[in-house]
């Protein structure tokens, strides 16, 4: 065997961590005796009698003279009350504010907090994802990481008492998940543009996003109104390129009166890009967003938009996963989907 490395801790305490992951990984019900462990990690007795020990006093194996050593029925394992939440490092406001909400809730509950941040592109994420489980009862992740095949091997013995959080789950990738409902957010966009007389949308967004764009067609349907392709520019969220893609427009002379962005990000960036051009908003041009963060409001245009509610999205994470921590169940996975509300502010108005 070979032994993660957790640095700064003694090598008892190393043997422990790994021990305990392999009972949660492999689920097996009985521990190899002292002799073959010592032969399997290459350390002496005393080390891994050290590391049962500590297992033993946290409840998670039980000694039996003459027996062997056996692991605790799942009920019987006593748990450390610490929920672990798994972020990326320069999250978007919206995974932002919604860790923010569940760490809230969590802390109001009584649970302790063990937070492990990961940059995707450089860190290993299967491996400190493996270490960090071992050590907690529960996890939330509050971005998609779970849609990695490497990650998803080693949180497959743990996907009962894992919640991914804000997003949807892949369907290659299934786990438990609660999140905003993007298509009827943005059908509630798209008929609020409709119902003020705007003809002339400009979607700017990810346009594989299928959620978002049938959202928005049936939102348009009932009015006899489509989008029209010339006014369709893909794009991520981010602010920046919101300020870019609408520029891209007025350089091409474009005439719209209304624009839906990806999220509230972009919209502000789309915002800022117009008031330049010197375009008044809403009189001349309506903006849309989407998610409700919390500088949608706080805009000096407080900005239209729509999203579910963070606190309710927190709740039900928080209601499934610990469903899932007293549950001898494995593989249980719940998509729940929080209806989106339309939140109307003053970067819109009937088009003229």
């Amino acid at each position: 065997m070979d032994i993660p490395s957790f640095k700064k801790e003694p090598l008892h305490l190393q043997v422990k961590k790994y021990l305990k992951a392999y009972i949660l990984k492999e689920k097996i019900s009985r521990l190899p005796s002292e002799n073959e462990l010592t032969l399997k990690f290459k350390v002496s007795r005393t080390t891994i009698r050290s590391a049962l020990k500590a297992l033993e006093q946290e409840g998670i194996i039980k000694s039996h003279q003459g027996k062997g050593t056996f692991v605790s029925s799942p009920e019987d394992i006593a748990l450390t009350q610490t929920i672990g939440i798994v972020i990326k490092r320069n999250q978007e406001p919206f995974e932002r504010e919604l860790f923010e909400e569940l760490e809230a809730c969590l802390r109001k509950m009584g649970y302790k907090i063990s937070v492990l941040i990961l940059d995707l592109q450089y860190d290993s994420l299967a491996e400190e994802i493996e270490k960090f489980i071992s050590q907690i009862d529960g996890l939330f992740l509050c971005s998609q990481i779970s849609n990695r095949k490497d990650v998803y091997a080693v949180l497959k013995s743990f996907l009962h008492k894992t919640v991914l959080i804000g997003h949807a789950s892949s369907k290659n990738y299934p786990c438990n998940c609660v999140y905003g409902n993007t298509f009827s957010g943005f059908e509630k966009i798209a008929e609020h543009l409709a119902r003020a007389n705007h003809k002339k949308i400009a979607y700017l967004g990810l346009v594989e996003d299928e959620k978002r764009m049938r959202g928005i067609a049936k939102g348009l349907a009932p009015f006899n109104l489509k989008l029209s392709p010339d006014l369709i520019v893909n794009t991520t969220g981010w602010r920046n390129f919101g300020y870019t893609v609408i520029e891209s427009l007025l350089t091409a002379n474009k005439q719209f009166t209304a624009v839906i962005a990806q999220n509230d990000l972009c919209a502000l960036g789309v915002i800022d890009r117009l008031l330049q051009e010197g375009i008044k908003i809403p009189d001349e041009v309506s903006v849309t967003g989407y998610d409700n963060i919390t500088e949608a409001e706080d805009y000096h245009i407080p900005l239209t938009t729509a999203g579910a509610d963070k606190k309710e999205i927190v709740e039900k994470a928080v209601e499934i996963l610990l469903d899932g921590m007293n549950s001898n169940k494995f593989g249980i996975k719940k998509d729940i989907q929080i209806e989106a509300e339309m939140i109307v502010r003053n970067s819109t108005a009937c088009a003229k």
